[in-house]
């Protein structure tokens, strides 16, 4: 079965938490060569995707080492590119980050195989290693010299410009030759020891050329460059001459530093976590113990929904876990990137594609590939897979060494534990059975067995929505969900999978779909149910007809101008009586802006109003001043405050009153991610000049706008003609407004006796003649509701006129066929 070697101290299949919330599973634990391993790490309530690898310094077959862009402190290349190209018999590279932040090539030093790459030209930390992998992570300062004789000289620079007065020491890593101009003096020499920093290294002088610059390098030439005062002191430098050169980085207490790479800032400094980069992205780090005896490579993915990125702090907080004492941040986002034995494991952030980058740090193993089947593996360790998904299973096979051995997947065998709520099919991919449970997968090849633990998770909550909403008796409301597993992953819930109770079933009712009608007027809870998981909506019902008026524009009534690219200052709004649809005012609007190369000017008149019940349309009666081509939009938000604006489907344009219906269904949202649901909130009224595109010349309008008001479809349950009595006696005689008003073509009327009475209600028109006789008998106290169906009148305005032996009362009405 699975051998779970767990060095890291986190590597348990069960969780480990290490901050608040914070809860980590190990999906794989996979070891890659004699010492090392590799571990994958979710953390789902983030979520973080997480890989280490950890390195046993001790083993003898390890050593570490880093790459740069193809061999050139210059170029860029992807890590995965590197490792491939690095890789032969004796020299396996087997896992591998990206290194420094770069723009040319890497912005701090470099050291590979002993030689240094360019000068450090920041104070950033550095990170690196000498030939008996004692490991430092500390700022560096250049000091290198040669001494030729008693002679010695300052080295400048390594494999950068030369400038006035400057001596600079040039290796393969600046390219074939050094770029230098002929005002100067060259020296090439060969090295007689092996090159190591802060070493001394013995040459010898093989060419000394002056004026003749660009001088060719090789793997084993090397070339001192000195201009001015320094190509002076070089001209004295003849062939055979043994050199010392000293190339030194002071700072790090180390000799023979045999490589080196640079990051940004400290996460881990003597075990405290100083972690300071707040925002979340995809990183990358090095980081060791305290006695220096183990290695971690870290990344963790970001900028993608499953996984995060981490701030500086929470990688900071996980690499204490599993045991690090000091850690770099090296370069992160797009270049965050892990290889393992010459394949990418993680996802880079750049839309998947691994980035090119300066340099790398990798794990080289000299152990020989055998290639020989050892061992197979099955892959995750640890599979958690939601009741309605798949999984798919893979299988590793390695020989003695841990190098990857290729297999013949026609010879896998899967099967389940007993008992497991699950199928596998040939191929590795298993499908629960809509149920949570936790059993093992097993797989067999050629008399091999590994097995993973499964489990099988159902939901943890559940939220339905909307939370609250309006509709009628026309309309319908689709509910849905949204469910989180136990390991706070959204996932997925049928409708049909849940159990919907109405709470008021003379309200409304559910479909098995999640489908809300409603029936009568009244409020109702609605609860969703999964297992023993549920959540409730409340759900009114309100039932309009007719037209309801919002504003007749009477008064000024709250009204507000505002505008985007007009001329506050000389645009008002204000009430008058020369014109006016219904009523005697209507609201005058008079604008005024100046074109500065904006084509975009809005004239706002924001309100906010209260709207009953679910309307198909507001309307308002408007007239233009001029006949260009202006449009309206009616602005609302919905039952949650989220913005819609509702077109008008025909140009602002007329001489004389019309009307301007804005469809509720036409509506579109400010923000893309809204959804709709009924109450709505009317916000105003936004008028889209046709702007005149003359730069520098004023332009001014007037709109007139009146009868702001609301249509209700038709579609609805019936009203009942039967006067209805209130239980309560009340207190005074009032006779109430009429609802919906203006209406077509029934409405309500409801009014209020403190004692019994003889009672009439009849309608008239504005001439006083009688129209209607709705009532003419005596009457117990109370409070009466009754309907006015006006279906055989024409429109206008009526009044409605309630006596009793209190007296008589009066109001208007207004009918709009």
């Amino acid at each position: 079965m699975k051998k779970l070697l767990l060095t890291l101290s986190i590597i348990v299949v069960s969780a480990v938490c290490i901050q608040a919330q914070a809860v980590y599973d190990t999906l794989n634990t996979r070891q890659i060569a004699n010492g090392v391993f590799h571990y994958t790490v979710y953390e789902a309530s983030v979520p973080w995707e997480i890989q280490v690898v950890e390195v046993d310094l001790s083993s003898p077959d390890i050593s570490l080492e880093t790459i740069a862009g193809h061999d050139d402190v210059t170029s860029l290349e992807t890590v995965s590119s590197m490792t491939k190209r690095k890789t032969y018999e004796g020299h396996r590279v087997i896992a591998g980050v990206n290194g420094d932040f770069f723009g040319a090539g890497p912005i701090h030093t470099q050291v590979i195989n002993g030689e240094l790459l360019k000068k450090p030209t920041t104070s950033w930390p550095l990170f690196g290693f000498n030939d008996l992998a004692d490991l430092f992570l500390e700022s560096v300062v250049f000091n290198s010299s040669v001494k030729n004789g008693t002679e010695t000289l300052e080295i400048s620079n390594v494999n950068g410009n030369r400038n006035e007065n400057n001596l600079v020491l040039y290796n393969h890593f600046k390219g074939s030759t050094t770029g230098t101009n002929a005002f100067g003096t060259e020296v090439t020499f060969k090295v007689l020891d092996s090159w190591a920093v802060n070493k001394e290294i013995k040459a010898v002088v093989l060419k000394n050329e002056a004026s003749v610059g660009d001088a060719p390098l090789t793997d084993s030439t090397y070339v001192l460059s000195g201009h001015g005062t320094m190509a002076t002191a070089l001209n004295t430098y003849s062939v055979g001459d043994t050199l010392t050169l000293n190339v030194g980085l002071t700072g790090t207490g180390l000799e023979n530093i045999m490589g080196a790479i640079g990051g940004n800032q400290y996460i881990l400094r003597d075990g405290v976590n100083v972690g300071n980069w707040p925002e979340l992205h995809p990183r990358t780090a090095v980081a060791f113990n305290e006695d220096k005896s183990k290695l971690y490579l870290m990344i963790v993915d970001g900028r993608y929904s499953g996984s995060a990125g981490m701030t500086l702090q929470q990688m900071g907080d996980y690499l204490l876990t599993i045991g690090a004492h000091d850690a770099l941040n090296l370069d992160g986002g797009g270049s965050t990137t892990m290889v393992v034995h010459n394949e990418v494991t993680n996802r880079p952030s750049d839309s998947g594609f691994e980035r090119t980058v300066a340099n790398s740090l990798v794990i080289v193993s000299k152990a020989e590939k055998i290639g020989s089947l050892s061992k197979v593996s099955l892959y995750p360790d640890l599979a958690k897979v939601y009741k309605t998904g798949t999984f798919q299973f893979s299988v590793e096979g390695v020989d003695d060494n841990y190098y990857p051995v290729e297999l013949d997947s026609e010879k896998f065998s899967f099967s389940i534990s007993d008992g497991f709520d699950a199928t596998i099919d040939d191929r590795g991919l298993l499908t629960p059975a809509n149920s949570a449970d936790t059993g093992y997968v097993y797989v067999e090849y050629e008399g091999l067995i590994d097995s993973s633990l499964v489990i099988i998770k159902s939901i943890r909550d559940l939220e339905l929505y909307p939370v609250s909403a309006t509709t009628d008796t026309s309309k319908t409301i689709e509910f849905y969900t949204v469910v989180h597993d136990y390991d706070n992953k959204k996932q997925s819930l049928p409708n049909s999978e849940i159990t919907w109770i109405v709470t008021n079933p003379e309200v409304g009712s559910v479909s098995e779909n999640g489908v809300f009608k409603g029936l009568a007027p009244g409020t109702t809870d609605v609860i969703a149910k999964h297992e023993s998981i549920a959540d409730t909506s409340t759900i009114t019902v309100e039932v309009g007809n007719g037209v309801i008026v919002l504003d007749d524009f009477e008064t000024i009534n709250g009204w507000a101008l505002d505008g985007e690219n007009i001329d506050l200052s000389n645009s008002s709004i204000s009430i008058t009586d020369s014109l006016y649809s219904t009523g005697s005012h209507s609201l005058r609007v008079d604008y005024e802006y100046n074109y500065n190369g904006n084509p975009t000017v809005w004239v706002h008149l924001k309100k906010d109003f209260t709207i009953f019940g679910v309307p198909d349309s507001l309307v308002v009666d408007v007239i233009s001043s001029d006949d260009k081509k202006h449009l309206m939009d009616a602005v609302i938000s919905d039952n949650d405050g989220e913005a819609f604006n509702v077109r008008v489907k025909k140009y602002v344009n007329t001489s004389s009153f019309e009307a301007f219906p804005a469809f509720i269904e036409d509506k579109q949202p400010v923000d893309v991610e809204s959804n709709f649901f009924f109450p709505i909130q009317g916000k105003g009224l936004s008028i889209k000049i046709a702007a005149v595109q003359e730069t520098g010349v004023t332009h001014k309008g007037t709109f007139f706008l009146d009868n702001l008001r609301l249509v209700f479809p038709k579609e609805q349950n019936p009203v009942s003609n039967e006067i209805v009595k209130g239980e309560e006696i009340p207190s005074d005689f009032v006779l109430n407004q009429n609802y919906p008003n203006p209406f077509n073509p029934s409405t309500q009327i409801s009014f209020s006796l403190p004692k019994a009475s003889k009672t009439q209600l009849k309608v008239y028109d504005l001439l006083g003649r009688e129209v209607k006789v709705l009532l003419n008998e005596r009457l117990s106290s109370g409070t009466y509701n009754l309907t006015f169906d006006a279906s055989d009148l024409s429109s206008g305005v009526y009044l409605y006129q309630l006596k009793t032996d209190t007296g008589v009362l009066s109001k208007k009405m207004t009918l709009i066929k």
